[in-house]
């Protein structure tokens, strides 16, 4: 994983913390509110890297996941309400030769093909093991 190659080159790491798997070095942030979230959405999405090629102006060349963590506390039952959303959008998948990119472009396509198809293989293992 790496974060936005526009604004860092910090490589971020899965690590194992209280029994699950989290992303080290990713932005935390409280929200209050829906107007909130979407200013956090819209800040990571001006951080997205894009290029131009033939068959797209304006590319995407890197990953985007926002994960919301809710939590709405009912006191007159006394009752907590925790969900997730999980925001996930992906660099698209380019036939590389029908772009017709060259150069770092060639490179960004080829590490987005490689990382999409790690990612088809891991959602392949777990979808396979849980039978």
């Amino acid at each position: 994983l790496q974060g936005s190659a526009k604004h860092t080159s910090k490589s971020l790491k899965i690590v194992r913390r209280s029994d699950k798997n989290e992303v080290s070095g990713v932005v935390k942030t409280k929200i209050a509110s829906a107007d909130d979230a979407i200013s956090i959405i819209e800040a990571g999405n001006k951080k997205r890297v894009t290029r131009s090629h033939k068959m797209n102006d304006a590319s995407s060349r890197s990953h985007s996941v926002f994960t919301i963590h809710c939590k709405l506390h009912n006191s007159s039952k006394n009752a907590t309400t925790k969900s997730v959303l999980q925001l996930v959008d992906l660099a698209g998948s380019e036939n590389i030769k029908e772009t017709g990119v060259e150069g770092v472009a060639l490179t960004e396509s080829m590490h987005i093909n490689k990382s999409l198809t790690s990612l088809g293989r891991a959602l392949h293992a777990v979808l396979s093991s849980e039978g």
